[in-house]
């Protein structure tokens, strides 16, 4: 029987004056791998890729190279490719949905950029979003909170008890602005309805009438 080439090795001969072990070694490397390194499609770069069709099917080192690609190379049926954030290149087509969208932000008219999958986007950042809501309760922030602890010497209208004034939100002992008729309840936001109240007190209190069982 014939036997492997390879010094020392007395193994069956499976191919190429080799055994299985050495036949795989030189011509199959990356047979049990979990991973195959290929070339990039676009710029050529050795990446890695998970073995299967993930590495055969055109593989990207990167989104850019993707899109690039796909600019002039548009798949049969197809229409032009948008342009794509920096997902997993492979699907590139089917399930790759996040697609960029150049958006103008409603409140400060900046132009920004987000993935297209998903809910719209119509503000630039959280700031912006924050003075839409402001804007839509009215101006209600509009108030100097600060203005508001000062006259109060900020102390707690519910409990009496002094609040502290380096503490912030969520520290029970932080002052926040309470309106002393709910909004609820018809309550406006001038001056006069509104008090400082430890944040604990006024999470409790909520919009009851009764501040007993609160203090």
């Amino acid at each position: 029987m014939r036997t492997c080439d390879v010094d020392g090795c007395d193994k069956p001969h499976r191919a190429r004056g080799l055994c299985a072990t050495h036949y795989n070694q030189r011509h199959q490397p990356n047979r049990h791998a979990s991973v195959e390194v290929v070339p990039c499609t676009m710029c050529g770069t050795q990446i890695e890729k998970p073995k299967g069709q993930a590495a055969r099917r055109r593989p990207f080192c990167d989104g850019d190279c993707r899109d690039i690609y796909f600019l002039d190379q548009v798949p049969p049926g197809r229409g032009k490719r948008p342009r794509m954030c920096d997902q997993p290149s492979w699907p590139s087509w089917d399930g790759a949905t996040c697609q960029i969208v150049e958006q103008e932000c409603r409140i400060c008219a900046a132009t920004f950029f987000y993935g297209g999958s998903g809910r719209p986007r119509v503000y630039c950042s959280r700031r912006c979003y924050n003075r839409s809501k402001v804007k839509a309760r009215g101006g209600r922030h509009k108030v100097r909170r600060l203005a508001i602890f000062e006259r109060d010497s900020y102390l707690c209208w519910i409990c009496d008890k002094p609040c502290d004034p380096l503490a912030f939100v969520p520290d029970p002992t932080a002052a926040t602005v309470d309106h002393l008729i709910p909004v609820s309840k018809g309550g406006q936001d001038d001056p006069g309805n509104l008090a400082c109240a430890h944040f604990m007190c006024n999470s409790r209190r909520r919009d009851s009438w009764d501040i007993s069982w609160v203090a």
